[in-house]
């Protein structure tokens, strides 16, 4: 799970949102991390601030992040 993700972080200022609605799996099983490792590792290797809603995980990336961005 995290390392299908690691390509969408390190692109920074894509824009990507990042929607997760299985939140339910995030226990450790099936190849997905408990939900507490998940948001620790996304927290501390991205510019992406996560917000927690529902069985819902955002992940947007800053405004400057956005700026910092080059058109193709």
């Amino acid at each position: 799970m995290i390392d299908e993700l690691r390509p969408t972080l390190a692109s920074l200022g894509v824009g990507h949102v990042i929607l997760d609605d299985d939140l339910c799996h995030f226990d450790g099983s099936r190849d997905h991390p408990h939900l507490d490792t998940f948001i620790s590792l996304i927290r501390a290797g991205s510019r992406y601030p996560d917000r927690l809603t529902a069985a819902v995980l955002q992940l947007s990336p800053t405004p400057s992040v956005v700026a910092q961005s080059s058109p193709l």
